[in-house]
């Protein structure tokens, strides 16, 4: 029992006063609990900044590709209207 006890007491566990270990844990559980609480919070609002910084990139990608071919048909249009006038 002794050795038993000598290896609770290295790792930081008593074996006696298990009522005062049992509030200890709790508390260290309580505490744990907190901090994965938010932890998880502060993901979720990653998470959702990371969502809406997305959208506004699809949504500057399909303007951009909306002004590229504007800009393709206009030069085209240019071009056909400089080949129409030499003639």
């Amino acid at each position: 029992m002794a050795a038993a006890r000598a290896e609770l007491y290295r790792l930081g566990i008593s074996a006696g006063g298990g009522a005062r270990e049992t509030a200890r844990i709790t508390r260290e559980t309580d505490r744990y609990n907190k901090q994965l609480a938010e932890q998880e919070r502060r993901l979720r609002d990653v998470g959702e900044r990371q969502r809406k910084l997305n959208a506004i990139r699809a949504k500057a990608d399909k303007m951009r590709d909306v002004r590229n071919s504007l800009a393709g048909n206009g030069a085209g249009m240019v071009a056909a209207g400089v080949a129409t006038g030499q003639r």
